[in-house]
């Protein structure tokens, strides 16, 4: 998958050999008078040689065959100088012309044949941001902080919205949020879970560590992490559980709403570590 960039050089081919076409035809037409247009379609040739701006595929054979005709004209007119100014002959002028015609039906065939589509727009959401590099919904200290397993994560479930495949972003968003919840957990328990951990004996942990907290009055209802348990709680029962049944499919509307949900509870997690955690946390660590 790649991004297809500078399309205006599609149309700018297009006007290059509109141009050469005028020249060409131009009633006393000389080697010498098109010979800047040759050279600009040389420049259209060597872009589709290159699949720049896309690939092409019947284009490029049309495309040679011309750059063999203009090839074979300058070759004999720098054999014979002469023919500079001298109208084009009859079978150049009849090459020239086949090729241009045939290179303009074959480059409209791929154009046309092309499998693009266009990535629309999701939510306030930058589809580059989505497809390239989805961390970036997080503040950047908040991306610091997670690991590389984490930002795969987070990337596939922004790439899965962008190209509607909204069952594989809320899977992907729900996976980001289990890699944080076990940093989370760590940071609160002083011990790590086994990798893997789910978020229901997550939550599980999560709840007596608040109880004692909260029995020590260490902690009052509205410390942070009652609403992350809260988060948690929600994302386990409302998205996670039923995202691991093979019956659960989500539209759109609902893999957003998984993949804001996770944010937020990727935030709430951070934030709350930050605050609870003796020593500054290192980049990477959830």
């Amino acid at each position: 998958m790649q991004k297809v960039e500078r399309l205006i050089s599609l149309f700018n081919h297009g006007f290059i050999i509109g141009q050469f076409k005028l020249l060409l035809n131009y009633p006393d037409a000389t080697p010498n008078s098109i010979f800047a247009a040759c050279g600009f379609i040389k420049v259209c040739i060597k872009a589709i040689e290159d699949n720049d701006p896309v690939p092409f595929a019947s284009t490029l054979r049309g495309a040679l065959r011309l750059k063999s005709a203009i090839d074979n004209l300058f070759a004999t007119c720098r054999h014979n100088p002469g023919l500079w100014n001298a109208p084009l002959d009859a079978i150049y002028h009849h090459e020239l012309n086949a090729s241009i015609s045939g290179l303009e039906t074959l480059l409209a065939h791929d154009l046309d044949a092309m499998p693009i589509w266009l990535v629309t727009p999701r939510r306030a959401y930058s589809v580059d941001a989505l497809v390239n590099n989805a961390e970036t919904v997080l503040d950047t200290s908040d991306a610091l902080l997670l690991s590389a397993r984490t930002i795969t994560d987070i990337r596939q479930a922004g790439r899965a919205l962008a190209f509607d495949v909204p069952t594989a972003a809320g899977f992907h968003s729900v996976r980001a949020v289990e890699s944080v919840a076990r940093g989370y957990h760590t940071v609160l328990l002083g011990n790590a879970p086994k990798d893997g951990e789910p978020l229901g004996p997550l939550l599980n942990t999560l709840r007596d560590k608040r109880d004692a907290l909260t029995a020590s009055k260490a902690i009052n209802k509205d410390d942070l992490l009652q609403i992350i348990i809260e988060t948690l709680a929600r994302i386990n029962n409302v998205f996670r559980k039923p995202l691991t049944h093979p019956d659960m499919v989500l539209d759109l509307s609902g893999a957003m709403t998984v993949f804001d949900s996770s944010k937020c509870a990727i935030e709430l997690m951070l934030s709350d570590a930050r605050k609870k955690c003796a020593t500054p946390i290192t980049n990477g660590f959830f």
